[in-house]
């Protein structure tokens, strides 16, 4: 291609397999540059499993039949019956990086043939690592923890057998290679009081693992009996460089899980606590309070889901991370409280209220000073750069309410002031929900005042999804004209002339109509 290997490499590796595949075609020489390129990353094989176990087989039988020749047989047979070529498998097994999920490939077959293919495509590609391996769904597990589990990066393991106790999980962990794995998500159901665990019988004294390269630990469940601390203290002491500590659902005392992460976890960064949708076991506010102080150097994010109750307590266990705090995502219906996290975090880039039930009230929002009758300063205008709410609370005044109609114009102009402050602001999203549903009444037009969001140069993504509005072809040529690096507006109609204009004069920025 450039004729020097060192930039030939360059160019390849960041292509997409797409272009790949068609620069390959256009002559030999390029194909034998590119094609070891292709083989690089064969994650999308774990979706068309039939073919690329039509491979291996095919390569096994090769290399079978290659073995036999060599190691006996007439002589004569040989000179007659040459070796069979090297397949594709032979020859580019060794620029293998990545490689789907044996659970997709091999689940089809005999156990013992499942763990001859495996090894053969493992020792195919010396240097390739499994993306990812699901335990519970194939019942060849054996063959996943002798074969695959040293090569994994992203572990996935749903462990129901509670009559087994912890102790065949932690040998399903401990043959995890301390280098390759990178992610780790459990999905733990842990056995009663009442029932036989074997952990007692074995001694507790395992030899600790340290994954080195595990960056993010998903539980979704934690306990505080007996049995399961003894595996949560032998599994935090191995995730000494975790950055990310997922908890979907607690139960019990947390201050053993606080004192857990304060003791081995270190360089801990962002805690998710909480899930989306419907939680039979919802997170009471003490707890999360107690999970939002076990962080020794500060939290960077924090993301906290429905099933999380953020109330004032939670909100003042954020106070010793104004510091540190980057990213802030709740659900839940916040307290007055949270406004302090806007006010006093001074590296805060992105706050999301991620709710789609509950919504933020625009006066709230506005933080006017009681005395002063002035916005209250946020620490962090000038580096947030992400906000996404759903705003109510203004008024929409009826055709003769004169007074309210002053007022009105008043709240808005007050929201845009605040919008105004937040200079270097590139996703700004005021509502978002599905369908035709509205939750609040904002007229981003430029007689209620959108003009004094012209600082906002940096903006990219805009939402008005859910909010009924009066925006124009007049105020999106005041848009385009204004945020220059505007790509996304959302919550427009695809059939009103704004929108014809935009396709026609600016395809570069795209028009949602619905949430995504």
């Amino acid at each position: 291609m450039l004729g020097t290997p060192e930039l030939d490499n360059m160019v390849c590796q960041r292509l997409s397999p797409q272009d790949q595949a068609r620069c390959a075609r256009v002559s030999k020489t390029w194909h034998a540059l590119i094609v070891p390129h292709l083989w690089r990353d064969l994650r999308w094989l774990g979706w068309r499993a039939e073919r690329f176990m039509s491979l291996i087989q095919q390569d096994y039988r090769e290399e079978q039949q290659r073995q036999k020749s060599q190691n006996g047989g007439h002589a004569m047979e040989q000179l007659v019956q040459p070796s069979p070529p090297l397949s594709a498998l032979s020859k580019y097994g060794r620029w293998i990086r990545l490689l789907p999920d044996p659970c997709r490939i091999f689940s089809g077959g005999s156990a013992q043939e499942a763990q001859e293919l495996l090894q053969h495509l493992l020792q195919r590609s010396p240097n390739g690592q499994v993306e990812s391996v699901d335990v519970d769904t194939w019942s060849l597990e054996r063959t996943i923890a002798d074969l695959a589990l040293p090569r994994v990066r992203h572990l996935h393991i749903d462990y129901n057998h509670a009559s087994s106790g912890f102790s065949k999980l932690m040998s399903l962990l401990s043959q995890c290679s301390v280098t390759v794995l990178q992610e780790l998500e459990l999905n733990v159901i842990t056995p009663s009081h009442t029932e036989t665990n074997d952990l007692e019988e074995e001694p507790t004294d395992r030899d600790h693992k340290s994954w080195t390269s595990l960056k993010r630990l998903s539980l979704s469940e934690w306990t505080d009996d007996a049995d399961a601390k003894i595996f949560w203290s032998w599994l935090f002491e191995g995730c000494g460089q975790l950055e990310t500590l997922v908890l979907h659902e607690i139960r019990g005392d947390a201050s053993f899980l606080a004192q857990a992460i304060l003791a081995h976890l270190p360089d801990l960064a962002e805690i998710v606590v909480g899930r989306q949708g419907l939680s039979f076991f919802g997170i009471p506010e003490d707890t999360v309070a107690t999970i939002l102080s076990a962080s020794s150097n500060g939290w960077k994010t924090v993301r906290l889901a429905e099933s999380a109750m953020f109330g004032e307590t939670a909100a003042v266990a954020f106070e010793r991370h104004f510091s540190t705090l980057e990213t802030l995502e709740f659900s839940k219906q916040p307290s007055d409280k949270v406004f302090q996290v806007l006010r006093a975090c001074t590296n805060l880039r992105s706050f999301i209220h991620s709710s789609t039930s509950s919504r933020l009230d625009t006066m709230a929002f506005i933080d006017l000073d009681p005395d002063t009758g002035l916005l209250r300063p946020w620490q962090c205008e000038t580096t947030l750069k992400e906000l996404k709410v759903r705003i109510s609370g203004i008024p929409r005044p009826g055709p003769a309410e004169e007074a309210s109609l002053v007022r009105w114009y008043e709240i808005q102009g007050q929201f845009y002031d605040r919008l105004a402050r937040l200079a270097n602001l590139e996703t700004c999203w005021l509502g978002y929900g599905r369908g035709k549903t509205r939750h609040g009444y904002l007229e981003m037009s430029l007689e209620s005042g959108l003009d004094r969001l012209s600082g906002l140069g940096s903006l990219r993504d805009l939402s008005v999804m859910g909010l009924s509005t009066k925006i124009c072809i007049k105020e999106i040529q005041w848009m385009v004209e204004n945020w220059p690096r505007l790509r996304n507006i959302r919550g427009l109609y695809h059939e009103n002339e704004e929108v014809k204009w935009l396709q026609k004069y600016h395809p570069e920025i795209s028009v949602r109509g619905e949430y995504m």
